[in-house]
């Protein structure tokens, strides 16, 4: 999971210093440019069970284009056993579980 720190509230986490487990990496952006991410550990409600996951927090720029945009990328084991529903014409994404 990759998240801004502006947004780590919608986990129920208000600031990285509160996690247990934090840690620096460097990682290459699409761009070639180098920046670093912090490594946390993460555990929230994922269709009304808890779930612990690895996520990536950004400090930098927050750049969302769109006011109702995403606020994260999630990575595909969250969506082991569900089914994704994405329209793009009404620019909507649905996850559901099976």
């Amino acid at each position: 999971m990759l998240l801004h720190e502006t947004d780590l509230h919608v986990f129920g986490t208000k600031n990285i210093q509160t996690s247990s487990k934090i840690m620096k990496v460097a990682v290459t952006m699409a761009d070639g440019n180098e920046s670093y991410l912090h490594h946390v550990d993460l555990t929230f409600v994922w269709f009304s069970q808890p779930i612990g996951v690895t996520c990536y927090v950004s400090s930098g720029k927050k750049e969302r284009r769109h006011p109702d945009g995403p606020i994260g990328i999630i990575g595909t084991a969250l969506l082991k056993d569900c089914r994704l529903s994405i329209d793009f014409v009404m620019r909507t994404v649905e996850i559901e579980k099976l």
